[in-house]
């Protein structure tokens, strides 16, 4: 394994790795939020894409000064990504939040193939978090 040293963050690989996982070899799960009723309830769509929003924060934040901590930042986000392409409820949703999982691993690898930023990114996801903290 290497070591975190060799690690320059994202990789293409960890995109397309996610990309399989959404196509069906991994099973559904719905994000759900832990509350103080015995069953929990579904996360909102603009809270989960919020979650997500939070983790390009940080990828922002820590890429150039610590590399381990960007690259959770970006395998967190795409694992929101996935779990929220996988949720059954968003089916009407899915072309919008699989492109915004293309272009998040097209900024992290530094917007060569749509010039996508993590500045642009980060503003998007803003806009749900905003939302999600509106309606509760």
């Amino acid at each position: 394994m290497p070591s975190s040293s060799a690690t320059s963050g994202p990789r293409w690989d960890d995109c397309a790795a996610g990309a399989a996982r959404t196509s069906g070899s991994r099973p559904a799960r719905s994000i759900v939020r832990s509350s103080c009723s015995t069953s929990p309830s579904p996360i909102p769509l603009a809270e989960q894409l919020g979650n997500v929003g939070t983790e390009v924060g940080r990828l922002r934040r820590w890429r150039g000064k610590d590399e381990r901590l960007a690259a959770g930042a970006f395998d967190r986000a795409l694992e929101l990504l996935d779990l929220t392409l996988a949720d059954p409820r968003w089916r009407g949703r899915l072309r919008e939040i699989a492109r915004a999982r293309e272009l998040l691993c097209d900024a992290a690898l530094g917007g060569c193939e749509h010039g996508a930023t993590l500045g642009d990114l980060d503003r998007y996801f803003l806009e749900f978090a905003l939302a999600a903290r509106c309606h509760r």
